[in-house]
């Protein structure tokens, strides 16, 4: 083989003089120019070059349009740092191959690996977890002390405390929905049964419901009601025709019949 002055080999010709050997120095010196010039240029026969290889800096390979490998492609290929583009559709990092993110399907990225954002992770779509149903879930904090996740089939659990700053509902694409929070008639902190019967709080240490209420057991009035001596156990009730809360209170014995007590109304 024969070198131009650059040291790109050719056929050393068996005739000297020969068309074919000046042919093929002739390439091979044009060659020569590209890479003195800093770039590789490739066209169709005839045709204005239209794919070019060439030095962008020191260290640096650029090309303008795209570039095709038939095999792996890797960057930092000697380095701990190294990241493959593998065959299998994978993205590997490190020269152990040990973190991979590849293509499981139609539009499915997946890893096997932890996947940490330091930043918001968002998406258009769908966001999948515990596909293996193993009980994985969403942690929060650098400690990962909070927890919520799948407990079984459209049923999500967390083993601490939940907080909501606004009003909670279930059931809430039903008729029979139950509410939390500042849902009565005024914005009063309430239970809501459905649109038509809430439980609410109407004063300090009051509730209030203005539906019906049935009770279908005993009804037990705690001790220390207003308007009771301490340890008392007393009922309160607001009558139509008086305008205050007048107090309910057993009357003498046999008052209501023989071994019953009347119920009375302090004036």
């Amino acid at each position: 083989m024969a070198q131009t002055p650059y040291g790109v080999p050719y056929p050393t010709p068996t005739d000297p003089v020969s068309a074919g050997a000046n042919d093929i120095r002739a390439v091979a010196e044009a060659l020569d120019a590209r890479v003195l010039a800093g770039s590789l240029d490739w066209g169709d026969p005839g045709a204005a070059a239209d794919t070019r290889l060439y030095r962008a800096s020191a260290g640096i390979l650029k090309t303008d349009g795209a570039l095709y490998t038939v095999g792996e492609l890797a960057s930092y290929a000697d380095s701990p740092n190294r990241i493959t583009l593998a065959s299998d559709c994978g993205i590997y990092f490190s020269n152990l191959a040990d973190t991979v993110l590849y293509r499981s399907g139609p539009q499915w990225l997946v890893t096997n690996s932890t996947f940490t954002a330091s930043g918001d992770l968002t998406t258009n779509a769908s966001l999948k977890l515990d596909q293996g149903n193993v009980g994985s879930g969403l942690y929060f904090g650098s400690a990962a002390d909070t927890f919520l996740y799948r407990m079984a089939a459209g049923k999500l659990k967390t083993g601490g405390r939940f907080d909501a700053a606004g009003d909670i509902y279930a059931q809430a694409d039903a008729a029979t929905y139950v509410g939390l929070g500042l849902i009565g008639p005024g914005g009063e902190a309430a239970l809501a049964l459905s649109a038509d019967t809430t439980l609410y709080r109407a004063a300090a240490a009051t509730l209030q419901t203005d539906a019906q209420l049935k009770i279908n057991n005993a009804l037990h009035v705690l001790a220390d009601s207003p308007g009771w001596a301490d340890g008392e156990s007393g009922l309160n009730i607001k009558f139509h025709n008086y305008s205050e809360i007048r107090k309910v209170v057993a009357g003498a014995p046999d008052s209501g019949g023989p071994g019953y007590r009347a119920l009375v109304i302090t004036n």
